[in-house]
């Protein structure tokens, strides 16, 4: 009896936890199939402020702010993204083409020091018009991001619009930002 109880303890764990897998996997990927976005609980909901204002050394005149956010007739990029990121070294173009239909471009540098962001964007390029840094992770938080690159498309009215997961190409640009814009 006992010998039966210590096989089958690890096929029990190993079932509640593909369930626990499949159940976090369909809660956080709830977006229409192909849709390119993310469920998150900030779309539809205005555009958080807390903790922007914080200019990388040197970049004052680009600090991002809270007005920035709620430009009526232009939308707004708010990109998350890192020196250290494969995924984000791949989305200049992308950031370029959001940038050209007229998005403003917010970057926010995420758990990374200034000094490495600014090499990866003389590397990468630099089209923002708005930075930030967020060395502590707080104001990544505050958004809900997991990880990078993530972006949030706002609206010229200020609200959350949708949510990108991933490194953004023109071609993702086209498909799941501008029909937003």
């Amino acid at each position: 009896m006992r010998r039966r109880l210590l096989l089958a303890a690890p096929l029990g764990v190993g079932i509640v936890g593909v369930a626990g897998l499949g159940a976090m996997m369909a809660t956080r990927l709830n977006a229409p199939a192909g849709s390119g976005s993310v469920a998150s609980p900030r779309v539809g909901t205005a555009a958080p402020s807390d903790l922007l204002g914080r200019p990388w050394p040197g970049e004052e005149r680009r600090a991002l702010r809270a007005e920035d956010l709620a430009r009526p007739g232009r939308p707004a990029l708010l990109w998350f993204w890192a020196s250290w990121c494969p995924a984000c070294a791949q989305s200049p173009a992308g950031l370029a083409a959001a940038s050209d239909f007229g998005c403003l471009l917010c970057g926010v540098l995420w758990r990374d020091t200034p000094d490495r962001g600014a090499a990866a964007l003389r590397i990468w390029g630099d089209s923002y018009a708005r930075l930030t840094h967020d060395a502590d992770g707080r104001l990544g938080d505050v958004w809900g991001i997991f990880g990078v690159p993530e972006a949030f498309l706002i609206g010229p009215d200020g609200v959350v619009r949708r949510r990108i997961v991933g490194a953004l190409t023109p071609e993702r640009v086209e498909r799941d930002l501008r029909p937003w814009v």
